[in-house]
């Protein structure tokens, strides 16, 4: 009977000494993995909650990696985007300050340096971060842009930016140079109309203190201007009419009375014999001083706006150009295909009529989303290669006054076309939306921080093993094996190393 017994307790102690051994490995797992359980079907209860924030710190993660991602972009663009409105103050500047200094290629320093700040402009344009052109849209495969040589002077059987902006120069002085005005002289009459084209110089306004002269208009479609006169105006009065330039800029003509012997052009008319003869004074002068303003003043800004015509292709849009020849005698301005002449298209990325930003869109949150597409035809860098383009252009072959005031009134254009206050939308405007997008994403992603870190330390407190507490009962465990071992092997008269 006793030994029945004997070996009853015997056997249970050894079914003991197993499960605690089982038990004890698991503590040590424990203790090594920081783990309560191999599977979550070991967490018992806690499992389906287990689970659900392990789904939720996943999303987290990939949220957050999308938001590197954008903002890797996003920081890459504002880089370039920087150095982009820097080379537009730099022209700027450069054309504000330099004086007439051409150099052995009929350029000055600041035109030639302009030509490089372009090839700059366009090569940050083309920027991709692997394999994706950040300034394309949609279409990010390949570079946005064409190359220097290729946009100014054409490829491949299309024109370039020279034979379009030389285009428009011609056709907007007219063939006989008045930009495209119609001067006439009847008796003591003088007229000044505009021409219904969408060419050359139109009428403003007028300002007159003549006396003995009646002034009618600038009024109608086209507009006509009348001076008809009366009498002998007095010497030293004077008449300012002013016009409106093809880039849309004013150029105010002011002609004085005058008894002394004038020169054409210098701005006075003589008011000797008769009323007629005073009429064809004024047209006369009238005519010289537009004449000059077109080779001048018309010049820089017939080839501003044609070079803002070309690179303007926003909304799948192409380069205008003068339909019709000779340009002299054309009346309508269209696209290229219209024109029936082939034209270098420099921006050959997406260009849809959606929205740029939307172009490039992440989701960062569950219910939020970021645009920070791109394109390089946008507005504020479209207008400025226009203005910067066009600048390296002109050629000024011999030190007259005539180049010099050419170029004068090619810098003055092109400064203040370049001026921020002239723009509706600039490079930096597209910087301060691409701002708002990324500061959007780094608020998530430190709202994802705090959400994600909480989330972990309730799944670690569900998951996770306090090794402390795993500790003690591991040295617990251990102390009931030694107690069992010793009395297994009093029965079994085993000692613990014959048993392990």
């Amino acid at each position: 009977m006793v030994g029945l017994v004997s070996g009853y307790y015997s056997t249970t102690m050894v079914q003991t000494l197993k499960t605690t051994r089982t038990d004890l490995e698991d503590l040590q797992r424990q203790l090594g993995t920081g783990r309560k359980a191999e599977t979550y079907g070991g967490l018992g209860t806690d499992r389906g909650l287990a689970l659900d924030l392990r789904q939720n710190i996943s999303k987290i993660n990939t949220y957050q990696d999308s938001i590197q991602q954008a903002q890797t972009r996003i920081s890459v663009m504002d880089d370039a985007l920087k150095r982009i409105a820097a080379t537009g103050t730099e022209v700027r500047q450069s054309a504000r300050a330099t004086e007439y200094n051409i150099t052995s290629t009929d350029q000055s320093m600041a035109q030639i340096s302009a030509k490089t700040l372009v090839k700059e402009t366009l090569g940050l344009l083309d920027t991709e971060i692997n394999g994706r052109h950040l300034f394309a849209g949609k279409a990010t495969d390949n570079p946005p842009t064409k190359n220097y040589d290729q946009i100014m002077f054409g490829f491949n059987g299309e024109q370039g930016l020279v034979d379009v902006t030389n285009e428009r120069i011609r056709a907007d002085k007219g063939a006989d140079g008045l930009g495209r005005l119609e001067l006439t002289n009847t008796g003591p009459n003088v007229s000044l109309n505009d021409t219904a084209t969408d060419f050359g110089y139109k009428l403003s306004g007028v300002s007159s203190g003549l006396s003995n002269a009646t002034i009618t208009g600038p009024a109608g479609v086209p507009k006509e201007l009348d001076i008809d006169f009366t009498g002998i105006p007095t010497i030293g009065e004077k008449i300012t009419v002013t016009l409106v330039l093809p880039d849309g800029n004013s150029k105010t003509l002011e002609m004085e009375a005058t008894t002394a012997p004038t020169t054409p052009g210098d701005g006075k008319f003589s008011i000797g014999g008769t009323a007629d003869d005073v009429a064809l004074a004024l047209k006369d002068e009238l005519g010289m001083q537009i004449q000059k303003s077109v080779e001048r003043e018309g010049e820089a800004a017939s080839r501003i706006k044609a070079s803002l015509d070309f690179f303007d292709t926003r909304n799948g849009g192409e380069p205008k150009r003068v339909i019709g020849d000779p340009p002299e005698t054309a009346t309508t301005l269209g696209t290229a295909t219209a024109a029936g002449k082939p034209t270098i298209n420099w921006y050959v990325g997406d260009n849809g009529t959606d929205s740029a930003r939307g172009t490039a869109s992440v989701k960062i949150d569950s219910s939020l989303e970021i645009d920070y597409g791109v394109r390089a035809n946008e507005e504020g860098i479209a207008r400025q290669l226009a203005y910067m383009a066009a600048y390296t252009i002109p050629e000024y072959s011999s030190d007259s006054s005539l180049n010099k005031d050419r170029y004068a009134a090619m810098t003055n254009a092109v400064s203040g076309g370049l001026s921020i206050n002239q723009q509706e939308q600039t490079v930096q405007t597209i910087q301060s939306e691409l701002s708002i997008a990324n500061k959007m994403a780094k608020d998530t992603d430190d709202r994802h921080k705090v959400t994600k870190n909480m989330l972990q330390t309730m799944s670690d407190g569900i998951e996770g093993a306090d090794k402390e507490e795993v500790a003690v009962k591991v040295m617990t465990l251990q102390n009931r094996m030694e107690m069992t071992y010793q009395a297994t092997s009093i029965l079994y008269n085993l000692s613990l190393v014959k048993y392990i």
